[in-house]
């Protein structure tokens, strides 16, 4: 079963210890907002993902993932080369058994 954001923060928070209360604190934002986040009730947006995964010092296209997003630069790539990524991602989900 896949990872959810909120799952993600959970862990990430538990891994240092922080209370919601000091999350919030550090991300100027409510602990109500840490909290509906991390139930999965809210979903953040891009540019706040980004801010949390760059907290954490864990990878930005990771936690955009989570979210359904993905960050610019590869957007840009996808909307560059979009038949070639189709068939890289076909491929790749092909080799790897993901249905």
């Amino acid at each position: 079963m896949k990872q959810t954001f909120g799952q993600w923060l959970q862990l990430k928070r538990a891994e240092l210890n922080l209370t919601k209360y000091r999350l919030a604190k550090d991300l100027n934002c409510s602990n109500t907002y840490i909290r509906t986040m991390e139930i999965d009730k809210y979903t953040p947006s891009k540019d706040f993902a980004i801010r949390i995964a760059d907290y954490f010092e864990d990878d930005r296209d990771y936690v955009l993932s989570l979210i359904g997003m993905v960050s610019d630069d590869v957007l840009q790539i996808i909307l560059d080369n979009p038949v070639s990524v189709c068939h890289f991602i076909r491929k790749l989900k092909k080799n790897t058994g993901n249905r």
